[in-house]
C-alpha cells in the first residue's frame, strides 16, 4: 500500500507528533510507516490500526490524535471602514498583489465572484484534498492541485465536474464575502476584490478519529493534522510566488486547554511572526451554548458539584468533557450518574486511563489523566461518557493544595454535540475556540451591524491563562455573500466576521508589502493596527471579553497612523 493509500485508508490512524521532524521522519520511514513534515517541530503520520491493538487501550492525547474542527457558521464592508479604504483615491486598496489562502469546505469555481471580467478565474491554485487523481501538492503526498491554468481550461470547455466542489456552501461564502469580484450589477463585492485567492478542500475526517473523540459521523469534521498541511501548502504556494500571504480559518474546536498551546495554534504563532504573513481566525459560536464551565474549589468542604444536563441523543453514541486545572493546583473528579450511582474519587499517575462501567446504567465512562499536559504543563482530566444514560449527571471536583483551585470545563462545540447537553450553570466567557487563543493570530469576535449590539452567540474571551481575546469585532449577523449557486445569500456567524477581517488584513499586506511602506510587516503589526484603529461604542471599558478592543474599522487604523505621523 502506497503512503498516498495509507493517508485516505480507514484501516489507518492519523496522527500529530512533536518532536525533531528532520530525525523522526527517516527513522519512521526506515520502519515502513508514513510520515509527512509540517515543521521542524510537527510532524502527522498514519499508523495501521492492526498494530495498536484494542482502541480501548489506547492512551490518546492532543499531543497525538489530531483535535477535530468544524465549520462557524450558525452589509459588513461599510461598517468596517474597508469601503473607504477601497475607494479612498490616495490608497485604492483592493488587494492587488496579495494572496488571500482559505481552507474550507470547497470552493465553487464557476461563480462569477471568484472569475475576472474577462471570465478568468481569480483561483490561482487550489489543493483538493479530496481528490486522488492528479499529483500531490510539492513534499505532500496526498490530495491533487489545480493550476488557475487547468481551471481556465475546464471552465473554457463548460465542466460541471470541477474539482473543489462546495457540497456544503461554507467555504464559498467565506471566500465571496473577503475576496469576492464585483457583481454584473455592483450590488456586491468583496473585501478584497483583486487579491488572488488559493484554497485547499478539507477531506472529512476519519471515521476512527470521530470514534474516539466521540464525534457524529454525520457532522462536518476536519483534522488538525490536514489543517496543518493546509497551511504549510499556502505558505510554500506564497514562497514560490514571492508574495504576502494571509489566510482566513473560519473553524473551530474545544479540544486544547484554551490558551492557544495546541499542535495547530503553535503552528499559527510561528506562521504570523513571518514576515509578509498573517492569519485571520473566527472566535467562534459558543457564547450561548452553555458548554463552559469554570469553578474554584472551596477550602470547606473541600469539592464544587458541577451539574451537567446529558440530553436524549447522547445517549445513543456519547461526548468528551475536558477539565482543564490551573497550576500548581491538583484536581480529581467523583462522578454521579443520574440514577444516584457512584464512581469514587481515583488519584491517578502522571499519565494514566481507567475505564468505569456502571452497574445500574449502561453507561461506560473512561477517565484519561495527564498531569502535566506536553505543552502548557497544566493538568487535564478527559472524560469520555459512552451511551450515558439522560439526565443530571454530577462530576464532584475535588483539588489539593492552597495555592490554585480553579478549574475550566468544556464541552465539545455546537456541531459535535446536541443542544440538549448542557452545563446547567454555565460560563458564557472563555469560550473563544481553537485555535482562535493563539497570542499571534487576528482573532474575529461578532456583533449584530443592525443593532451595534454584541451578538449573542459570540464566543467571549478571556483565553484561560488571561489574554485578551477576542482582538475584535466585526457583522457576524446577515452578512451579504454569494451562495454556491451564484446566488445572493447572507452567512451567520463568526466565519463572518473572519472573513471581512481577513479582507481588512490583505488590504493592509498590499499598503505595506506591495507598495513598500512597511516591508516587515507581518501578523503580529496588523493585528496591533487594526487594535489602535478600533471603534469602541459605549461606555464599556475596552478591551473586555465580548468586544475585544472594539469594531474592526481599517479606515480608523490609517486615522491614527496619520495622527501619529503627524504627533498628534
Amino acid at each position: 500500500m502506497t503512503c498516498r493509500e495509507k493517508i485516505m485508508s480507514e484501516d489507518y490512524v492519523d496522527y500529530i507528533w512533536k518532536g525533531d521532524s528532520r530525525l523522526l521522519i527517516p527513522y519512521l520511514q526506515s520502519m515502513g510507516i508514513c510520515a509527512q513534515y509540517i515543521n521542524q517541530d510537527f510532524i502527522t503520520l498514519y499508523v495501521d490500526r492492526a498494530s495498536l491493538g484494542a482502541a480501548q487501550r489506547l492512551l490518546v492525547g492532543d499531543y497525538a490524535l489530531p483535535g477535530c474542527h468544524t465549520l462557524l457558521n450558525p452589509e459588513s464592508l461599510e461598517q468596517t471602514g474597508i469601503l473607504a479604504i477601497q475607494n479612498q483615491p490616495a490608497l485604492g486598496l483592493k488587494g492587488t498583489g496579495v494572496i488571500i489562502g482559505f481552507m474550507d469546505s470547497g470552493i465553487a469555481l464557476e461563480n462569477d465572484v471568484f472569475r475576472t471580467e474577462d471570465g478568468k478565474t481569480r483561483v490561482l491554485e487550489l489543493w483538493d484534498q479530496t481528490d486522488q487523481t492528479g499529483t500531490p501538492p510539492e513534499d505532500i503526498q496526498f490530495g491533487s492541485v489545480y493550476t488557475a491554468e487547468q481551471i481556465d481550461t475546464m471552465l473554457a470547455e463548460g465542466r460541471t465536474d470541477l474539482p473543489g466542489a462546495d457540497q456544503i456552501g461554507h467555504g464559498t461564502k467565506v471566500a465571496a464575502i473577503a475576496a469576492g469580484s464585483e457583481s454584473e450589477d455592483g450590488q456586491f463585492f468583496g473585501a478584497a476584490p483583486e487579491a488572488q485567492i488559493a484554497f485547499v478542500k478539507l477531506k472529512q475526517a476519519k471515521a476512527y478519529t470521530r470514534q474516539i473523540q466521540q464525534i457524529p459521523q454525520n457532522v462536518v469534521a476536519y483534522e488538525e493534522s490536514d489543517i496543518m498541511l493546509a497551511i504549510r501548502y499556502l505558505d510554500m504556494l506564497a514562497t514560490r510566488e514571492n508574495k504576502p500571504l494571509v489566510i482566513c480559518i473560519a473553524l473551530g474546536s474545544n479540544t486544547g486547554g484554551h490558551t492557544g498551546s495546541t499542535p495547530l495554534g503553535i503552528y499559527l504563532n510561528e506562521f504570523a511572526r513571518s514576515v509578509g504573513r498573517a492569519a485571520v481566525v473566527a472566535a467562534g459560536n459558543e457564547g450561548n451554548q452553555g458548554h463552559h464551565f469554570f469553578g474554584v474549589v472551596p477550602s470547606v468542604p473541600g469539592y464544587l458539584d458541577v451539574e451537567l444536563r446529558v440530553g436524549e441523543e447522547e445517549e445513543k453514541e456519547g461526548f468528551q468533557l475536558n477539565l482543564w486545572g490551573n497550576a500548581p493546583g491538583i484536581f480529581s473528579a467523583q462522578v454521579i450518574s443520574p440514577s444516584g450511582e457512584v464512581i469514587p474519587r481515583s488519584y491517578h499517575g502522571t499519565l494514566d486511563r481507567r475505564r468505569y462501567d456502571f452497574v445500574f446504567e449502561t453507561t461506560v465512562l473512561d477517565v484519561q489523566y495527564e498531569l502535566s499536559e506536553f505543552i502548557s504543563g497544566d493538568e487535564r482530566l478527559l472524560f469520555t461518557f459512552r451511551k450515558p444514560t439522560q439526565g443530571v449527571w454530577r462530576l464532584r471536583i475535588f483539588a489539593s493544595g492552597n495555592l490554585e483551585n480553579s478549574f475550566h470545563m468544556w464541552l465539545p462545540v455546537s456541531d459535535f454535540i446536541s443542544p440538549g447537553t448542557y452545563f446547567l450553570r454555565p460560563d458564557p466567557n472563555t469560550t473563544v475556540t481553537e485555535p482562535g487563543n493563539a497570542d499571534y493570530v487576528l482573532t474575529m469576535g461578532g456583533y449584530d451591524s443592525g443593532t451595534f449590539g454584541i451578538w449573542l452567540d459570540s464566543s467571549r474571551g478571556y483565553t484561560r491563562n488571561n489574554e485578551v481575546k477576542p482582538d475584535l469585532v466585526a457583522p457576524a449577523v446577515n452578512v451579504q455573500t454569494v451562495d454556491r449557486f451564484g446566488n445572493p445569500a447572507t452567512l451567520m456567524g463568526t466565519s463572518a466576521s473572519a472573513a471581512v477581517g481577513a479582507g481588512a488584513c490583505v488590504l493592509l499586506m498590499e499598503w505595506g508589502i506591495v507598495r513598500q511602506n512597511a516591508p516587515t510587516m507581518d501578523g503580529v503589526i496588523i493585528q496591533r493596527f487594526l487594535i489602535r484603529g478600533a471603534k469602541r461604542p459605549g461606555t464599556y471599558k475596552y478591551p473586555n471579553q465580548s468586544w475585544g478592543y472594539g469594531i474592526l474599522d481599517l479606515y480608523g487604523g490609517f486615522q491614527a497612523l496619520r495622527n501619529m505621523a503627524s504627533g498628534g
